[in-house]
């Protein structure tokens, strides 16, 4: 078989037939055609054309292919310095077959490099690359962010202990920046707005010259994240996070990334936001780890390192005085890390050294204090020669913790006043019994949470609308259900009266709130929200009913804290002998004909009150008919539209099979009766 030497492409077998022949014709006139090509090997200019390639040294080892009919001459070649040519370091360059290689010298600055090649057919210019040189050291610009979450003591302090560490590195013995600029928000400054303004300084920051495309820039956040149910993306919570405006009250990490890819220079990214909350097990830590390591990958230039890995939560503990994962960094950064371990020590600490220093102490500090596996992550390895610290820096020009920006560590939540603690966990949602509404039984996993132990009273909600003037739906419209011996939409009747429409005297102020509307129950959550800085909010179904069958301590009882009907009584206010309904059970006696005081009767498991019977409880979520055939597994919100809200408990009108933990029911927002309350839970 005859071999021809084409041009750009190597050797080819001369063509046998017709169909071969036409292909290596076409070929073959696309490199003689007037639109010859030069192709950037190195650097691949398709990626520096908007942005620069940062060069660390004052010369750039530059390749490119030239495809062309003939063999090109480096006479005919011409390197463009800004449209001036100029000499190679090498001479003339090398050219090889069809790849041409040569040094270029580069200036102080930004500068684009043109390969320009000539011909018979005329002149051929390369894609222009965008280059970067500096003399001098770069700059490091630390961004941290830590919010003060209730069930938490440490993460402003973990970031604040972090931003601090740096703020000595552009002085001192090796100092490895020309100038580090800190900022900060702490705690309660830390709001979502205040985040995504920081973000965007960064950006800004860069287009205004004050990053330059060698600088490093660091971002560090401490804070609960979430992957949201609908959209799928990650997102990190504000200090002023609540659950019924999440992504308004949270930081996208797609937006971090969008904005970071505007800055050309090296960027790391220290993320903790998997914590679990007074350190149990959070099932959103796979899905957040997964998402950053998916969003992270795909750009060159940053470096993302996540506090644990895969289902993995992160801890904290006060003897440590911080998280695991802050706990091992800073070890690292004040010298632990020099070498790690090969063990080669100059006092310098680089990225490499830093990542496998925090993979190798951090399971150990939680394996030692929790007996759990906690592993940092890191998302790519393209710096990890990095000059990052000095060691010798560590605590040069720190300055104290803002005690004005965030209070102290707060004391843990578990003793709120009225609130039961439920680990969160997996249980097995639904019934087959009663309603298709209940059925498709179905997994679901949920994260730790807090629940009233009683329904709201009429004395807790009449101190809201003291304090804030509220109106309800039920006194907006004038009027509300209630039932004396018929039912009746009776005029004039709000919060203060009881299910027949009667003021309430005052000793009947520990009873749960009535005449409600699902509107009134998050304006309530709202105020508390406001006034304690807590997350307070209504619970969803899906944590209502897992805080009714008893949470990880159920018993699979079918009512709250019993299986026996014929001992409802002693766990439920409904309707018994003490009401004429066709339904009514004439064999019991709960000893009310309406609303029961709170924990008049036995609690669940949990010690939990009231969670079947006395009054229908309404719920965060939308309500669907079918939503059981679609309902995420982990932590279901419901729903995402719908014209009704869901009810949940049964009350004091209720036949048993109304009470039923399984039961679903279901009213619009603005409705209000004689029998629907709510409970809160936080966070």
């Amino acid at each position: 078989m005859e071999i021809y030497q084409f041009i750009g492409f190597g050797k080819v077998a001369k063509p046998k037939t017709m169909k071969n022949i036409l292909l290596y014709t076409l070929l073959l006139l696309s490199v003689t055609a007037k639109s010859q090509n030069i192709i950037w090997l190195s650097p691949n200019a398709d990626k520096y054309q908007q942005k620069p390639y940062v060069s660390e040294t004052a010369t750039l080892e530059i390749e490119v292919k030239i495809l062309a009919s003939t063999i090109p001459k480096t006479d005919d070649i011409t390197i463009l310095r800004d449209g001036t040519a100029i000499t190679g370091k090498n001479g003339e360059g090398v050219m090889q077959y069809t790849t041409y290689t040569n040094t270029v010298a580069l200036k102080n600055g930004e500068q684009t490099i043109v390969i320009q090649y000539k011909d018979k057919y005329g002149i051929h210019k390369s894609p222009p690359l965008k280059v970067f040189y500096a003399a001098g050291k770069p700059s490091l610009h630390v961004f941290a962010i830590g919010t003060n979450p209730a069930d938490l003591q440490y993460t402003a302090h973990d970031a604040w202990d972090f931003a601090n560490a740096f703020r000595g590195q552009a002085t001192g013995t090796n100092a490895l920046f020309e100038k580090v600029k800190v900022k900060t928000l702490i705690g309660e400054e830390a709001t979502a707005a205040a985040m995504r303004q920081m973000v965007n300084s960064a950006a800004t920051d860069y287009h205004a010259g004050k990053i330059q495309p060698q600088d490093v820039v660091i971002l560090f956040v401490s804070t609960h994240g979430f992957v949201d149910e609908f959209d799928k993306q990650l997102y990190l919570k504000g200090d002023d996070y609540n659950a019924y405006s999440n992504i308004a009250t949270s930081l996208g990490y797609q937006k971090i990334l969008n904005m970071f890819n505007r800055i050309p220079c090296k960027k790391l990214i220290f993320l903790d936001a998997c914590y679990s909350g007074a350190g149990k097990r959070n099932s959103n830590s796979k899905a957040i780890n997964d998402a950053i390591q998916q969003l992270s990958r795909t750009q060159d230039g940053l470096v993302t390192m996540t506090s644990s890995s895969e289902d993995q939560v992160s801890y904290e503990d006060d003897a440590w005085e911080s998280g695991a994962f802050t706990e091992a960094l800073l070890q690292g950064l004040q010298g632990k890390a020099d070498g790690s371990d090969g063990s080669y020590k100059n006092g310098i600490i680089s990225l490499d050294e830093l990542c496998t220093y925090a993979n190798a102490t951090v399971p150990q500090l939680v394996k030692n204090k929790k007996s759990e596996i906690q592993i940092p992550n890191r998302t790519r390895d393209d710096l990890g020669n990095l000059a990052l610290f000095a060691a010798a820096n560590f605590d040069k020009n720190t300055l104290p913790f803002p005690k004005g920006n965030t209070p102290e560590p707060p004391k843990p939540v578990r003793n709120l006043p009225n609130m039961v603690f439920v680990k969160g966990g997996t249980f097995q949602m639904g019934s087959n019994e009663g309603r298709d509404n209940q059925k498709t039984i179905h997994s679901v996993t949920l994260d730790d949470f807090y629940i009233g132990k009683y329904e709201v009273t009429v004395a807790e909600f009449e101190k809201f609308v003291t304090a804030t003037g509220y109106e309800t739906d039920a006194e907006k419209d004038g009027n509300s259900r209630v039932y004396t011996t018929t039912w009746e939409t009776k005029v004039g009747i709000y919060w203060k009266h009881d299910a027949k429409g009667n003021l309430r005297p005052r000793s009947d102020y520990n009873h749960p709130i009535i005449h409600v509307s699902w509107n009134d129950a998050t304006a309530y959550c709202k105020w508390l929200q406001e006034t304690t800085g807590k997350g307070y909010r209504l619970p969803t179904e899906a944590e209502w009913e897992y805080a009714a069958r008893g949470g990880n301590e159920s018993k699979g009882h079918k009512y709250a804290g019993t299986n026996d009907e014929s001992s409802l009584y002693r766990y439920a206010n409904f309707a018994d002998k003490n009401i004429d309904f066709d339904w009514s059970v004439k064999s019991q006696n709960d000893n009310y004909t309406y609303t029961a005081p709170i924990g008049k009767y036995l609690s669940n498991e949990l010690g939990i009150y009231n969670m079947s019977g006395n009054v229908w409880e309404w719920c965060s979520d939308w309500y669907g008919s079918d939503y059981y055939k679609n309902s995420s597994s982990n932590n279901p919100q419901g729903a995402n539209s719908g014209t009704d809200r869901v009810l949940r408990g049964g009350s004091w009108s209720s036949m048993p099979l109304r009470c039923r933990i399984a039961y679903r029911n279901f009213s619009a927002p603005k409705n209000r009766s004689y029998s629907t309350g709510f409970r809160v839970v936080f966070p």
